[in-house]
């Protein structure tokens, strides 16, 4: 039987691997995947683009560098959001588990809670992302464009879209979390890496399914608080422009991004935490 100290040492370990391992996939998804969410955000406040043009709109007005635009803001809200939700979710899970693997609701649980408290952390620099990604405005930073949407819109605006982000999130990062270990659980474990990709892609499919609408609201309502004002404003808005249509916009590249996204964060925390 090991000792306190030893389990508390163990314990320290592991929690400053997935902080690391957080802080490094955040940065890693960002920049290889920022031109995906530069796109859906593109297909969600321009509804007169398809999936096939998008690419071309961005570049005949942004140039190349339009691809990436909102970097630095989603550097911010990834690496600090990634380095808060892995470290959470290892708490909890070895504080109301230990070693032993939580049910699948149990799973759904503790990534939802985590998940829904890093949306209320981080929804004025989600704001602030969306604005910069749709090109919708002229702010000269970060803390300009805070300031700027503090002062003109009020605090509010700050978290506008918060309610269809935690929507979207919640259901996500739970099924998510609760998808990945089920899958994990079911492979042989003869490669650690291989298993966590497929694991990770499956789980992250399968909640993109459930929780795009969310998603398609959420940047709705942050990107013009005014016209999408509420949750239900929204949602009868966009039924009426395209029917359930209006609801997977930007769809494909989202569904592409989250994929990759949860394979570079899943299979990066397995590295880390296996191999040092």
């Amino acid at each position: 039987m090991r000792s306190e100290v030893e389990l508390s040492t163990i314990r320290q370990s592991n929690l400053s691997k997935t902080f690391s391992s957080g802080v490094i996939s955040g940065c890693l998804s960002t920049l290889l995947l920022q031109p995906l969410e530069v796109a859906k955000t593109q297909l969600q406040v321009n509804k007169q683009l398809k999936l096939w043009n998008v690419a071309s709109h961005i570049s005949t007005n942004f140039g190349v560098a339009g691809f990436w635009r909102g970097t630095t803001v989603s550097l911010y809200r990834n690496m600090g959001g990634m380095s808060v939700f892995y470290p959470s979710l290892y708490l909890l899970q070895s504080s109301i588990y230990g070693n032993d693997k939580p049910s699948p609701l149990g799973s759904f649980t503790l990534g939802a809670l985590v998940r829904s408290v890093n949306c209320v952390i981080f929804c004025p620099l989600n704001v602030v992302k969306t604005r910069f990604e749709s090109g919708s405005n002229s702010y000269s930073g970060i803390l300009n464009a805070l300031i700027t949407i503090r002062r003109t819109e009020g605090f509010p605006a700050l978290f506008s879209g918060l309610m269809p982000t935690i929507a979207r999130d919640l259901p996500h990062a739970g099924l998510n979390v609760m998808f990945y270990w089920e899958f994990k659980s079911r492979m042989p474990g003869k490669n650690v890496l291989v298993e966590s990709s497929l694991a990770a892609f499956l789980a992250s499919f399968l909640s993109c399914v459930v929780t795009h609408p969310f998603d398609v609201v959420k940047t709705n309502m942050q990107n013009k608080p005014f016209k999408y004002p509420t949750l239900l404003k929204s949602s009868t808005l966009l039924w009426r422009k395209k029917k359930m249509v209006a609801f997977y916009l930007g769809f494909v590249p989202r569904t592409g991004r989250k994929v990759l996204l949860s394979i570079i964060n899943w299979v990066v925390l397995e590295f880390i935490v296996t191999a040092f």
